[in-house]
């Protein structure tokens, strides 16, 4: 009972920021990379307007890092580890040490193109869109905003599904796609990709 009263005394005593980022963010990191060694995080401080004066940003950025390389050295009473999350926790490690982005509401911009840059950067992960893509895209994208303006739910189905050669047919006549087999091709990849059903 002392024992558990000494315990509570010291929970109290925490930094309950300190608790919450090792109870959720890297806990849940950490259980991440257990189920999927694969994979890759990118980290980007958001609300960096919030620290004040803005030259303390950085000293955040090295507290976050010194937090994440803490967990990473010791990750024992956390989660136990494969080999293969090990190696992810390593590779992890050193993605923590590069450059950090700290990002405030006026820039979104800056955040989306870290996000776009980590993601191309792994070349097997990614691929630019050609231009075309994006164009049937975005045709897609707009058949189904009309399709959401009709009446019926019968009619938004009806304006929505339809066969692939007819689907063809529209793109050749609003955006020029050639042949059947190119569209097919773009719509089979972005099916794929989840963007078209």
């Amino acid at each position: 009972m002392l024992e558990q009263a000494k315990q509570e005394s010291k929970w109290e005593r925490e930094d309950p920021k300190q608790r919450f980022f090792e109870e959720n963010i890297l806990r849940w990191m950490l259980l991440i990379l257990t189920r999927q060694p694969d994979a890759q995080f990118k980290l980007i401080g958001t609300k960096a307007d919030l620290v004040k004066p803005p030259s303390l940003t950085q000293n955040v950025i090295d507290n976050v890092k010194e937090r994440l390389n803490a967990l990473l050295d010791n990750p024992d009473g956390y989660v136990e580890l494969s080999q293969e999350s090990t190696t992810a926790l390593r590779t992890l490690e050193n993605e923590v040490n590069g450059d950090f982005v700290a990002a405030s509401v006026n820039s979104i911009q800056q955040t989306e193109d870290a996000i776009k840059a980590a993601i191309i950067a792994k070349l097997d992960q990614s691929f630019k869109m050609p231009k075309s893509f994006t164009q049937v895209l975005t045709h897609v994208i707009s058949i189904r905003r009309t399709a959401a303006a009709r009446a019926t739910q019968q009619e938004r189905m009806d304006s929505v599904i339809m066969p692939v050669s007819e689907l063809c047919r529209d793109l050749k006549r609003a955006l020029g796609v050639d042949s059947p087999k190119t569209c097919k091709g773009i719509l089979r990849t972005l099916h794929e990709l989840g963007d078209v059903l």
